[in-house]
């Protein structure tokens, strides 16, 4: 979490210039008066710097560094790339009309970095909007949590969306899934950290349901990370924290910003950030983290480019935790190496992509007699084709492959309510491997000048005699009315297998059935609204931690808005109401996370000499679950053995609501020389928010298990 502020200072450097509306200009993109949405948008003088124009075509871009002239460049798939000159900073909105062009399809596609069925992403988060996330430590994966279409209960980066569980939605890097997309030591002895360094990340587009698949198979929603293909400035920076030291550097290679390359390292300790917050963290007994990042990006000519990302880890950690009747110390440990590699070809009407990926992980985990020491090997290739029929019909073919091969040693208890450690166990050494071939074929049609329709279907090859077959298929239509309006619906099969973990170690199939109705109104540039309401039908596993078939109905309505209030703030809030069930067969019963609202919003004040203060609040009822009613004490293995009521999830935990506060300052130390300083209170209210029950040994007495109390931490980054 520490090293996630090492850029933040340049956010604050824009703030010491002048106000939040002095440092960013506004405008809307059209093309004989029907607005333009995903164009890309950005300055000359900072083509990494830019943004896609939003509903209505509006958009909102930082103002560059350096002195002004400078000229405005926007582009966009099937028409001609405009270019305003400016003599100094724009004041009022731009308005830019866009006239078509048959030419340079493919090349304006790459240069605006655009993707098969992004049209229909209903939110994009930028690199810049990243760090300025509140409660996100500008994490990549934890700013979705301020996303509508969000539904994150357990204070971790794990993507959930629209109620999929983690483990059903799928986090692309680069065209890449990344199978456990979060890291297993924290800083806070709870929440997961994703593996994602924001630097390297030029934008999110995020899916929470009925995603294209163009993009990946998933049995839930979509996050399609992709990174940075132009270097903005050569930077140096060296972080300390309380419970990190990190630093960052980045150079163009001969002077081209295109040729580059970005290296990032970073290692957690947890003394000073257990000293400073004293006994509200003494279950965390230690976390140590070292990770090293590399990204290279160059281009092949006129016609192609390249691009290798690498990253190595090393972690672990020992919380104190209770489960059942039981507490004991959990350890956790891994090393971890991945690596994405990215070639696209493009030439007039065509381009062709190979994505690359390899995983190779060693998890370890402890926890009373139960003991698992495994080895995972993630290998992805896949190949692309599409072709720019015309001036508004994409087509993509494409082939993916994908080997997973897992070996487990284990330890269990003869007894899943039996794990202290003088309980007796049984060993059981597990191999299991999956090779999963697809076939993928989707289509962009622009059917009228408002009016966009997506369709795809992906199907599986089934390899081996307990391989089953699936046939994904889904479409997506966009509407807009009025510049300020904009509708899509969209429904479809989706399917992928899960991946094994300790307690399920096998490939089970996912499927879910999903339909949504969206609806988006942008104001103006300072403000927008949107609604959803959604359902889904998920067959599979049930529990992504235990290995139990059924049935899970999600019905579900979102509401979303932000805006600007004045030069200064900005804010957000997301409420959602999300019905939940599981069916096992039998009568269906409430999720954990059957919930009647869950809301999420935060304000934010960037002051030009005082700094950046932010408050975030989140709030929910609280989780469900079955209780224990009692004990009965077996002789055989000399433990009781839990009795639980026969209403499934009758029970609810209290509210939950957590405060967070965050504030940082940029100080110019010389004329090359920045300095960020950083303070997070998390958990402002010291409220005991519950997480958890566990019981004495014969299940008499209950006792509640709490998330974190007030969290302090600060530190500082250096950049030249």
């Amino acid at each position: 979490m520490i090293s996630r502020y090492r850029i933040l200072f340049f956010v604050l450097v824009l703030a010491m210039a002048g106000s939040v509306g002095a440092q960013t200009s506004s405008g809307t993109i059209t093309s004989d008066g029907t607005p333009i949405f995903g164009a890309a948008v950005y300055w000359a003088s900072q083509p990494t710097g830019g943004t896609f124009s939003g509903g209505g075509g509006v958009f909102t871009l930082k103002l560059p560094e350096g002195d002004f002239p400078d000229t405005l460049k926007v582009e966009y798939l099937g028409f001609a790339p405009s270019k305003t000159v400016f003599t100094e900073a724009p004041t009022e909105d731009i308005a830019v009309s866009l006239e078509t062009s048959a030419i340079a399809i493919a090349e304006i596609a790459v240069t605006a970095n655009r993707t098969a069925g992004q049209v229909f992403a209903p939110e994009q988060l930028q690199q810049l909007d990243i760090y300025l996330s509140p409660n996100s430590s500008a994490d990549p994966l934890k700013a979705v949590q301020n996303v509508a279409g969000a539904t994150i209960t357990d204070e971790t980066a794990n993507p959930v969306l629209r109620g999929s569980g983690a483990g059903r939605n799928r986090v692309l890097f680069n065209g890449v899934p990344i199978r456990n997309p979060v890291r297993n030591s924290t800083i806070n002895g709870l929440g997961y950290f994703s593996i994602f360094s924001p630097e390297f990340v030029d934008r999110l587009d995020v899916y929470p349901s009925t995603p294209p698949l163009s993009r990946a198979a998933t049995a839930g929603g979509l996050i399609d990370i992709h990174s940075v293909n132009k270097l903005e400035a050569e930077q140096n920076q060296v972080s300390l924290s309380l419970a990190s030291v990190g630093g960052y550097f980045s150079r163009a290679i001969k002077g081209d910003d295109e040729h580059f390359v970005q290296v990032y390292l970073n290692h957690q300790l947890s003394g000073p950030f257990k000293a400073a917050n004293g006994n509200r963290f003494d279950f965390l007994e230690d976390f140590h983290n070292t990770n090293v990042g590399v990204n290279y990006h160059r281009p092949l000519g006129k016609h192609a480019q390249v691009n290798v990302f690498s990253s190595a880890m090393k972690e672990g950690s020992e919380v104190f935790a209770p489960f059942l009747n039981y507490e004991g110390t959990a350890v956790n440990s891994t090393r971890r190496w991945f690596n994405v590699v990215n070639f696209r070809y493009f030439k007039g009407r065509t381009a062709i992509s190979f994505n690359s990926g390899t995983n190779f992980n060693s998890p370890y985990y402890k926890f009373g007699n139960i003991e698992a020491d495994y080895s995972e090997t993630n290998l992805h290739h896949a190949l692309y084709v599409d072709h720019y029929a015309t001036d508004r019909l994409t087509l993509r073919a494409g082939v993916s492959a994908e080997y997973h091969d897992y070996s487990f040693t284990n330890t269990y208890p003869q007894r899943y309510y039996a794990f202290r450690p003088e309980h007796p166990t049984a060993n059981n050494d597990t191999s299991i491997n999956l090779w999963h071939p697809e076939l993928i074929l989707y289509a962009d049609w622009e059917v009228a000048d408002n009016l966009q329709f997506g369709a795809g279907i992906r199907k599986n090859i089934a390899i081996g005699p307990d391989a089953r077959s699936y046939l994904a298929r889904q479409i997506s239509l966009r509407y807009e009315p009025h510049p300020s309006h904009m509708f899509s619906l969209g429904g479809g099969r989706y399917n992928d297998f899960f991946t094994p973990n300790v307690n399920v170690q096998s490939f089970e199939l996912l499927t879910s059935t999903q339909y949504a109705l969206e609806y988006t109104w942008t104001a103006a540039s300072n403000f927008s609204l949107s609604a959803a309401v959604y359902h889904k039908q998920e067959e599979g596993l049930v529990d992504l931690n235990q290995p139990e078939i059924g049935e899970i109905q999600i019905w579900g309505a979102e509401l979303g808005l932000k805006g600007k209030a004045g030069k200064r703030f900005s804010y957000f809030l997301n409420v959602t109401h999300l019905d939940k069930k599981i069916d096992l067969g039998e009568q269906p019963v409430p999720a954990r996370d059957d919930l009647d609202y869950l809301a999420t919003g935060g304000m934010q004040y960037l002051h030009e000499k005082l700094g950046a203060f932010s408050i975030t609040v989140n709030a929910r009822p609280g989780l469900r679950y079955t209780s224990i009613t009692g004990g009965v004490f077996e002789e055989d293995f000399g433990v009781y053995r839990p009795v639980y009521s026969p209403q499934s999830n009758g029970e609810r935990l209290d509210d939950y609501r957590r405060i967070s506060f965050g504030y940082s300052r940029s100080f110019k130390l010389g004329r090359d020389l920045n300095f960020l300083g950083f303070l997070n209170l998390s958990n402002l209210e010291g409220r005991q928010n519950e997480q958890t029950l566990y019981y004495d040994e014969s299940y008499q007495t209950e006792t509640l298990n709490y998330f974190p109390g007030l969290s302090l931490y600060f530190g500082g980054i250096i950049s030249w």
